[in-house]
């Protein structure tokens, strides 16, 4: 699934162009979403 990291990911990584193929909807939507992560750094900290 297309998220805003993968996008920023693609784009930080492109050394000349990036060319992102899909509908504008679907790409801002993409750029809606972020992925949820859990790593539990959180609760250690609160530790």
């Amino acid at each position: 699934m297309l998220s805003r990291e993968l996008v920023y990911t693609g784009l930080t990584r492109a050394r000349r162009a990036l060319h992102l193929a899909g509908s504008a909807e679907l790409i801002a939507e993409a750029l809606a979403l972020h992925a949820s992560r859990w790593s539990g750094l959180g609760r250690r900290l609160e530790s």
